[in-house]
């Protein structure tokens, strides 16, 4: 089954980094990407929603992401504060957990190192301010495997 929709299973996210570091060694092992992440059709649209295609159910045994726009501001090091746009999914069944409004204005900041759960440190390092970045967290790597409820 396809769905045609705005891509915790498989996440979209498209990040504004503020309060860089001047240093460009990542704090984490970037994840590196797989078939499935390269399933994911995303659009290129900057600052619009974004409209994602997947085959569901998805799933991956280790954190997958990809650029899918590059932006040319500075370097997500795990060692930064970033503010991003995002919309996330459930990989097992297409639905729309939660997404922001892709519209520059009121981005969620965060601060994502090593140690942060779900791993958005590895499904970041190295991309650059005003990426689009698509992202697949198996269970065990969304919420330590927990679930969270509210979403």
């Amino acid at each position: 089954m396809q769905i045609k929709a705005l891509a915790l299973s498989a996440l979209i996210v498209s990040l504004t980094l503020t309060g860089c570091s001047s240093s460009a060694t990542l704090a984490c092992d970037p994840s590196g990407g797989g078939a499935q992440v390269d399933s994911v059709e995303v659009s290129s649209e900057p600052l619009t929603k974004p409209t994602v295609t997947f085959a569901f159910p998805i799933t991956a045994d280790s954190i997958q992401s990809r650029v899918v726009i590059e932006g040319d501001g500075a370097v997500f090091t795990g060692k930064n504060m970033i503010e991003f746009e995002f919309a996330g999914y459930n990989g097992a069944t297409g639905e729309l957990l939660q997404q922001t409004e892709f519209d520059g204005k009121n981005p969620s900041p965060g601060f994502f190192g090593p140690d942060s759960v779900p791993n958005f440190c590895s499904a970041l390092a190295g991309a650059k301010e005003g990426s689009r970045v698509v992202a697949i967290f198996p269970p065990k790597d969304a919420h330590d495997g927990r679930g969270v409820p509210s979403l």
